[in-house]
């Protein structure tokens, strides 16, 4: 579904909310977002009067509303239980992790005798290189010399030069510094040239020239007994991360998690219109597992947490990308659940940790609306007031272009409206459309014929 220009067509949507009052847009508590100062607003502004845009503007008046409300209580919400929920993906992947911590410990065993075999196996290798940049924009005399410049070094390594001194000239700034180290190599992650000479090296030997299109390279595959240590510690995330993925389809197996036919398009539409999906709650069915569902609703509460470039993904994804995201939403949904089974909670310094990011998001919120100064100076049966006035100016300044937007972060947004009487109106929405197109029009009309700004 498109953006409409409302001047081409106006869609009037039912929905819960629609009919509590024509001339109200929606409503937090004692609140009311009216159609003729949202379009005043509007008209005054450089925002295309379009359905998701207006319709987008008056969700976020009602989460700060509903924020500012808070605040007039004397609420700081940052309180344990609020920050639970407020910081609801950093603590499922905290307590997830500590979940992992548990079961690897239990079940993930790596010691001498598994180092040695996956050394022997060489599917993971640990490689040094030397680099001598070049590339095609260099003179074909250039890469010549550059190429000469390699095969000195070799010959020097060759005659029992020090790899280390060598190493300190190479042209990869990364790995200079650490005597040519790449770390661990695995199929598929280098250039072609690169990967087949690294696999064809035995331990402790030295390749000849290699091209690629980054310069010439010379590898050294290093002995076990001189990298046991490093080559352990990276093996065993190798093995840990390994486990992980086969629990989780072992897990996803167990709980019988299935996504719906149907579920690619109901996330194409979440994704689409989330505030839609959020002010109606239709809960369309994505997926289901043992235990729980993934609806519209609950996908896009995901969909806020993830960064924005997941969201710009779903529009182009395919059925089988979208049912891989539905997937991933509910296998996190089930780790979470299997680690609240067995008692594993957050560490005193994680909550600590997710705590202070949800204070400073908050402090960000608030400097932006500029609110803790003139609401300290507030008479305690006048904060109410000051919140409101602060919540027409924010808006107001964030609408027209004049302030520094900050967002009240999602899962807050959601305790916040679960706790509280809201109502949203599409029929307001599209009043005020049609009344900030006719505020826009008549303002043209004016300069059109003063030729002059009013």
């Amino acid at each position: 579904m498109g953006r409409i220009l409302v001047g081409a067509l106006i869609v009037c949507l039912s929905g819960c909310g629609d009919l509590f009052n024509r001339n109200v847009v929606a409503r937090a508590g004692a609140d009311e977002l009216t159609v003729e100062w949202l379009a005043q607003t509007l008209a005054e502004s450089n925002v295309p009067p379009q359905p998701t845009v207006v319709e987008r503007w008056s969700w976020l008046w009602i989460q700060y509303a509903l924020y500012l409300q808070r605040l007039a209580a004397g609420d700081s919400l940052i309180d344990t239980t609020t920050v639970l929920e407020a910081m609801w993906p950093e603590v499922l992947i905290g307590t997830v992790e500590n979940y992992y911590d548990r079961l690897v410990a239990e079940r993930v065993t790596v010691g001498e005798r598994q180092v040695d075999s996956a050394y022997a196996a060489g599917n993971h290798i640990l490689i040094d290189h030397i680099l001598v940049a070049a590339d095609a924009q260099l003179t074909p005399e250039e890469n010549q010399r550059r190429r000469r410049l390699a095969e000195a070094i070799h010959a020097r390594l060759a005659a029992g030069g020090d790899w280390d001194r060598e190493a300190q000239n190479s042209d990869d700034p990364a790995t200079r510094h650490l005597n040519g180290r790449l770390g661990l190599v695995t199929p598929g992650e280098m250039a072609p040239q690169f990967e087949q000479a690294a696999y064809e090296l035995d331990p402790g030997e030295i390749s000849g020239v290699v091209d690629t299109r980054f310069g010439y390279h010379i590898l050294r595959r290093p002995a076990l007994e001189d990298v046991r240590e490093e080559f352990a510690g990276r093996i065993a995330e190798v093995l840990v991360e390994r486990w992980k993925t086969e629990y989780v389809e072992e897990l996803s197996i167990q709980r019988a998690l299935h996504v719906l036919d149907e579920g690619p398009e109901i996330i194409r539409e979440a994704a689409e219109r989330p505030i839609r999906v959020l002010a109606l709650e239709p809960r369309r069915v994505i997926g289901t597992y043992d235990g729980g569902v993934l609806t519209d609703v609950t996908f896009v509460g995901w969909l806020q947490a993830w960064p924005a470039w997941e969201h710009m993904g779903i529009e182009g994804a395919g059925d089988e990308e979208l049912k891989e995201q539905a997937r991933m939403a509910m296998q996190n949904e089930i780790l979470f659940l299997e680690a609240k089974s067995v008692g594993t909670r957050l560490r005193a310094e994680q909550f600590s940790r997710i705590k202070g990011q949800l204070s400073r998001r908050l402090s960000l919120l608030r400097r932006a609306m500029r609110v803790d100064t003139v609401m300290a100076r507030a008479a305690p049966e006048d904060r109410n007031k000051v919140a409101r006035q602060v919540l027409d100016e924010y808006v107001s300044r964030i609408i027209t272009g004049g302030g520094t937007m900050q967002t009240v972060p999602p899962f807050l947004a959601r305790k916040l409206r679960a706790e509280s009487d809201w109502r949203f109106s599409y029929a307001g929405v599209n009043r005020a459309i049609r009344l900030a197109v006719e505020l826009q029009t008549r303002a043209e009309q004016r300069i059109g014929a003063t030729g002059t700004r009013p």
